[in-house]
């Protein structure tokens, strides 16, 4: 058995919400005294009220190996990050009021509709409040983290009693679903959102031995989480409501996809980039998400209407090889274009219908050492060749290029763009993605 070192990855309600089997309930954890602390007025931290909206706990719990919530309260201060812990998810959230009466229509439309999901399990939530203050935000993101796992789960077609206990290894062939309850992981996902860059950076520095500048995708390390975390002030549009939640979305979908079936090795990025995309597009297209490479800034251009971009670039057989993208580790080589084709290339794959995009995830997710003994990079290519032959019928990238030009030719993108179409254009430059190492 073996297990990738820690590393940077560069990022329902009740049913949704509420504790697995495999964990203590709250009534467990207050009869030893180890409940959660009182401190959310919409719960009380009272557990009758956290299991009734469908809460794990408000902390105190663990976050990696050798800290938790206590040990990052204590080190930036007690009160700043809002702890919840979903089915899925432990969260620590710190964010400023939020004026609704100075958000667009649609955003505002769209934030009341989840305030009415929230209000229906926690009562003590006026869906008709102008101000979300830091808790009221911090229970917004839990809500759509969880539906964003949800959203993966019905693509995979797979659903949480389909996973099996932590660390539990029955099997290595084509059923193998991972090594925990978790996508296949073995710990629950891990989301930091900072209010500040330098709360972040002391966090990163103490506990994770990184002097993070920018938004990270990082692996705890085995039979820990997968995390992401941001702060505000890195990008200055991330204080918009909708930004920040399609920046999170993207890297959330990042880190289901590496999780599926077990981290052993990471989902070839031009697949993740563009399905992150493709979710965070149908949220709100007006905030495209780049990521940074290694060694620059992020393309971080405002342009977002990329239909139109995705034909002219057919159109004079400018884009990107997928011979050559598809073989591609990390964000490195990714420049505007590329983002663009990328995207398309998985609207494209989508179209196939959700069995054919699940099938392509389980078979590239498959673990390596049946065949391969040793994970290489090779042997990861050599994967998603199969995969994309046994999901799509693409036997090769030519005729996956080849059928892709075809479909934006003579669907002009219209089916991809239709989803997106509709809001409004945002007053700010969107904000740069965390790297992928």
């Amino acid at each position: 058995m073996f297990h990738l070192p820690a590393r940077s990855l560069t990022v329902l309600l009740c049913a949704t919400l509420g504790s697995t089997a495999q964990e203590p309930s709250i009534a467990a954890r207050a009869a030893s005294g180890t409940d959660s602390r009182a401190v959310d007025p919409y719960t009380k931290g009272k557990s009758a009220d956290l299991e009734r909206a469908g809460y794990s706990g408000a902390g105190p719990f663990a976050l990696g190996g050798h800290h938790g919530t206590e040990e990052v309260d204590a080190l930036i201060g007690a009160g700043k990050l809002c702890w919840l812990e979903t089915r899925h998810f432990r969260l620590g959230i710190d964010l400023p009021p939020l004026d609704l009466g100075v958000a667009d229509k649609r955003a505002r439309e769209r934030i009341r509709a989840e305030l009415r999901d929230l209000a229906a399990v926690m009562p003590a939530i006026d869906p008709e409040t102008r101000t979300l203050d830091p808790w009221l935000r911090a229970h917004l993101y839990a809500l759509r983290c969880e539906r964003a796992y949800a959203g993966f789960q019905g693509v995979i077609g797979r659903s949480d009693p389909a996973f099996p206990p932590p660390n539990l290894t029955v099997r290595f062939d084509d059923e193998w679903l991972g090594l925990g309850p978790y996508l296949g992981q073995p710990a629950k996902y891990v989301v930091l959102v900072f209010r500040e860059s330098t709360d972040l950076r002391r966090y990163a520095n103490q506990y994770l031995g990184s002097d993070m500048r920018w938004p990270q995708r990082y692996d705890l390390g085995r039979g820990q989480a997968l995390m992401f975390l941001t702060a505000l002030d890195f990008e200055g549009n991330l204080h918009d409501d909708t930004a920040l939640h399609c920046h999170v979305a993207f890297s959330l979908v990042h880190n289901f996809c590496d999780g599926f079936r077990g981290y052993l090795f990471e989902t070839p990025v031009w697949f993740k980039c563009g399905y992150a995309q493709a979710v965070a597009r149908r949220i709100d297209p007006h905030h495209p998400q780049y990521d940074r490479p290694p060694d620059r800034r992020a393309d971080g251009r405002t342009d977002w209407d990329w239909s139109p971009r995705v034909r002219g670039l057919v159109e004079h057989d400018a884009a990107r090889p997928f011979a050559e993208m598809a073989t591609w580790r990390d964000y490195g080589p990714f420049h505007f274009h590329d983002y663009v084709v990328a995207w398309s290339r998985v609207e494209f794959l989508m179209t196939k219908g959700d069995a054919a995009l699940a099938r392509y995830l389980h078979r590239m997710k498959a673990p390596l050492w049946r065949g391969f003994g040793t994970q290489d990079w090779t042997a990861v290519l050599a994967q998603q060749d199969r995969a994309l032959r046994e999901a799509f019928g693409f036997d090769d990238p030519t005729t996956l290029d080849r059928a892709w030009a075809e479909w934006v030719g003579e669907d002009g993108g219209k089916s991809a763009r239709q989803s997106t179409e509709k809001a409004r254009r945002p007053r700010s430059s969107p904000q740069t993605r965390g790297a992928d190492r």
